[in-house]
């Protein structure tokens, strides 16, 4: 389990005691003091969802902006991808200084994918390709 996987699980047990406290709570302040404690735990583990680094959508990946690229055979970097229409290839610029490299559309997903940020070693593995 990774650090930020082990927080979450935290904030979800903390979320939990909240709503409990809310429900046996003798005063009406306390329930909604409670309950507010509650929400806002909901709302940042909405937020540390959302920054979790995830694979792409491959419509995501083909618009150029910035990605981490990652091959099967372990060959990792930050990249651009544009899509070349009609020769189902995409366009990489890797580390944006480099000649371009083809890669077939097509193995998106099999023998490469692009995530939203860098993941940890932990996270890469968990992750099953296709």
């Amino acid at each position: 389990m990774t650090e930020s996987e082990k927080v979450i699980e935290d904030l979800k047990e903390l979320q939990i005691y909240f709503r409990t406290m809310a429900g046996i709570s003798t005063s009406k302040e306390g329930r909604q003091n409670h309950m507010k404690s509650a929400r806002m735990i909901e709302d940042a583990l909405a937020l540390l969802k959302a920054q979790e680094p995830r694979v792409m959508d491959f419509d995501d990946v083909v618009g150029g902006d910035e990605c981490w690229l990652e091959a099967i055979n372990g060959a990792c970097g930050y990249a651009d991808c544009y899509a070349c229409t009609g020769t189902g290839e995409v366009q990489v610029f890797r580390c944006k200084f480099d000649n371009p490299q083809y890669i077939m559309a097509g193995d998106y997903l099999k023998t490469w994918r692009c995530w939203t940020s860098r993941p940890t070693d932990e996270r890469r593995e968990a992750v099953k390709w296709e």
